[in-house]
């Protein structure tokens, strides 16, 4: 299996607390938003009132 046999998701979420914007990859878009929202990504941990705002396949 090669890697242009995996569908990814590229994501970008928008925070409420100060308007910057987070562009993310996965595999596996539910798990990753799970993620996001316990505030385990490093990079946006102190930003967790974010939200999707352009889903994309």
């Amino acid at each position: 299996m090669s890697v242009f046999d995996e569908k990814f998701y590229v994501y970008v979420l928008q925070s409420q607390k100060d308007g910057n914007f987070y562009v993310g990859y996965t595999n596996d878009i539910e798990l990753r938003f799970e993620q996001h929202l316990k505030g385990a990504v490093e990079s946006t941990k102190n930003r967790l009132k974010s939200y999707f705002t352009r889903p994309s396949t």
